[in-house]
């Protein structure tokens, strides 16, 4: 009995080998496709997002608006104490004096 129970206990050591390396083989792979995304990211220079492009582009068109309306000339205003001399009515000394 005492041989069974050795033989029993060598297997399931075995068997529990077996999945450790086998578990340990399976995270090797991907960690070397890990490494291998890594440093092919590393080697090309990184190219930005078609959607970050397109919202740069959008900026940019937005700066060249506002700069255009910052150099266009706007209607002058005229002074305020101009518009006020000009819708007050005569006072009645000068209107006799005329």
């Amino acid at each position: 009995m005492t041989t069974e129970s050795v033989s029993f206990r060598i297997t399931r050591t075995a068997e529990d080998l077996a999945q450790t390396v086998a578990a340990l083989s399976h995270r090797l792979v991907k960690l070397e496709q890990r490494l291998g995304a890594l440093e092919t990211a590393i080697q090309r220079p990184e190219s930005p997002d078609q959607a970050q492009l397109d919202a740069l582009d959008h900026v940019e068109a937005l700066l060249q608006d506002c700069r255009q309306l910052l150099d266009e000339p706007g209607p002058q205003a005229e002074p305020v104490a101009e518009v006020f001399l000009s819708s007050a009515p005569e006072p009645q000394s000068y209107r006799d004096a005329a």
